[in-house]
């Protein structure tokens, strides 16, 4: 992993890419490991580190103090993951600068989802507090630039 990591720091030809580097060594073989790993990582050129599977407060503290002055990032699990539910300002509090959260708006959205079709199901119509309106739609969309994107590239 070492040669890949260093492989893909001397490939990177864009100023500004942020190559962040994952090991699931938490999971697979400890936390330890996961630090050591990391440090390995970093040192070939990682410009920041993902240490999946942290399971505590006290691991992202350890991993935190470890790594320190590294960009970290850790995954908030929501809905089944491991670690438990910590603020934003708890997490970066141990160091960590990026928190990725991959299950928490498709979980809602699935809900949401589902209330709207039971809706249909039963004949309601859809509530103001559960949607927006068209003009609304357009604005969080950007549909104008895109139109004006679009309208330049005919």
């Amino acid at each position: 992993m070492i040669g890949k990591v260093k492989a893909a720091v001397a490939a990177c030809r864009v100023p500004g890419t942020f190559i962040l580097i994952r090991t699931d060594a938490r999971s697979a073989v400890g936390l330890d490991e996961a630090i050591r790993r990391g440090e390995l990582y970093r040192d070939a050129g990682a410009h920041g580190l993902y240490i999946e599977g942290l399971e505590s407060a006290a691991e992202l503290e350890k991993v935190g103090k470890a790594l320190a002055g590294t960009p970290l990032a850790t995954t908030m699990m929501e809905g089944g993951g491991k670690l438990p539910w910590l603020s934003p300002q708890e997490i970066g509090g141990y160091g960590f600068s990026m928190i990725l959260y991959p299950t928490t708006v498709l979980f809602r959205m699935t809900r949401a989802i589902e209330r709207a079709l039971a809706d249909l199901h039963a004949g309601r119509p859809m509530s103001e507090l559960d949607a927006v309106d068209h003009a609304t739609f357009d604005d969080i969309v950007g549909k104008e630039a895109w139109a004006r994107i679009e309208d330049e590239f005919k």
